[in-house]
């Protein structure tokens, strides 16, 4: 599990703070933090089933991966992508690169060019794959 988060600047009296978890397997939102925490009440505002995709693409997406060369590794993610909605109708994927520190989805996300030209590299292969090109 990973936790992102930060606090912001209040009057006296008032604090309030965003903590983003992310976990590989599916539990009810803010469990592990109630476990390990229990000074602090949580309430969950939302929670994203992890949604499954399309294996066919999927594997396009790894075979692109190890043709270039990139180390690669499947993950989970519960973070509200559109992919996830679209995977409900649609065939879908996603491709995730490094990010610095591993922070993503925040203010504070940074990649290094070279990621990211490696991603759009492995994204272009595997729609090449699919297209039979």
């Amino acid at each position: 599990m990973k936790a992102v988060g930060y606090q912001k600047s209040l009057p006296i009296g008032h604090a309030q703070s965003l903590l983003d978890i992310t976990q590989d397997k599916p539990k009810p939102a803010g469990h592990d933090l109630l476990v390990q925490i229990s000074a602090i009440s949580v309430n969950p505002v939302v929670y994203f089933q992890p949604q499954a995709f399309d294996p066919e693409l999927v594997a396009l997406v790894r075979t692109a991966a190890a043709g270039a060369g990139f180390t690669h590794q499947e993950i989970v993610s519960g973070a509200g992508h559109d992919a996830v909605y679209v995977a409900r109708t649609a065939p879908s994927a996603m491709i995730f690169i490094p990010c610095k520190d591993g922070i993503s989805h925040n203010e504070i996300e940074d990649a290094l060019p070279a990621h990211l030209i490696a991603g759009a590299n492995v994204l272009l292969q595997a729609m090449l794959a699919r297209a039979g090109t």
